[in-house]
């Protein structure tokens, strides 16, 4: 992520009561912590109105979701750009907070092949899915940031965030396919949608944590600076706002050979409900220190 920042500086030497003022933008990355559903089945609106399945076996069902998630893998990458302060309470120890826009989020795209069924129609199961959330916050960090070595350019940083979340977008796709050894289909399934959650329904509008990172700062002039800086931020709040991985089964008396349910099953889009955003950010800016020189 490359982050663009204007500092505000009284001094380069750092002294007590330097300010500097700094403008950033950049590249980020997002995931959620935690993100594997205790069970791997979505079905919006069940807790209202439960659904009627044909099977009692979960992993038979159409909306069973056979994912395995990963830290690495389902990154979603973003931009992260703002405005930020940092005041030194002493020679090489400063206070620093900012006001960025920051995406979060995950993408996962998971694709699984291997003999199974749904709905009891056995044969080479292929299955899809994709969950793609795109959340976008306004965060405002605050951290102290500790100057390292003789010459005062490296430094180390720690603290807490708050984050307001401005839009959320969704994108959901589930596709199964059996077919025999001959690879005729005999059973397809396909689910799709995709929405902003402009009402900020399903994710919980505030989020915070804790960040910590580390970077690089060169003197360009007397006012302005040349800064790199990494950033690492763990989410301390679940992103569901509606749901807690509800989950229920209500046998119904049938008639035919296969057992029927009433099922109920709500997360956030087939992910955990208390799963927390994990970020981090790659960013390089320029600071400018305003005041006597």
């Amino acid at each position: 992520m490359l982050l663009f920042t204007v500092e505000i500086l009284l001094a380069q030497e750092k002294n007590k009561g330097d300010i500097i003022v700094t403008i950033s933008a950049g590249p980020n990355l997002g995931n959620l912590l935690n993100s594997d559903a205790p069970h791997k089945i979505n079905i919006l609106g069940s807790d209202l109105n439960p659904v009627r399945l044909t099977t009692s076996s979960v992993t038979n069902s159409p909306g069973y979701l056979d994912y395995q998630t990963n830290l690495f893998k389902d990154i979603i990458p973003g931009i992260i750009s703002g405005l930020q302060l940092e005041y030194f309470i002493s020679h090489g120890l400063s206070l620093n907070t900012a006001l960025n826009f920051e995406s979060k989020g995950i993408n996962m795209n998971y694709c699984d092949l291997k003999e199974g069924n749904v709905n009891f129609i056995f044969g080479h199961k292929r299955e899809t899915d994709q969950i793609r959330i795109n959340n976008k916050y306004l965060i405002l960090p605050v951290l102290f940031r500790k100057y390292i070595r003789n010459q005062k350019r490296f430094f180390m940083e720690g603290g807490i965030y708050m984050g307001y979340l401005l839009s959320s977008q969704i994108n959901y796709v589930d596709n199964k396919t059996i077919t025999d050894n001959s690879g005729n289909v005999l059973y397809s399934y396909h689910e799709n949608y995709s929405f902003n959650d402009k009402s900020k329904r399903y994710t919980n509008k505030i989020d915070y944590g804790f960040s910590v990172g580390g970077g690089f700062v060169k003197s360009l002039s007397a006012r302005f600076n040349f800064k790199t800086e990494i950033l690492l931020s763990f989410g301390m709040k679940k992103v569901d706002s509606k749901y807690n991985n509800e989950y229920s089964m209500t046998s119904v008396p049938s008639g035919s050979n296969f057992s029927q349910v009433n099922f109920r099953s709500t997360n956030y889009f087939g992910l955990n409900s208390n799963s927390g955003n994990i970020s981090s950010a790659l960013t390089i800016g320029i600071g400018y220190k305003i005041g006597k020189l």
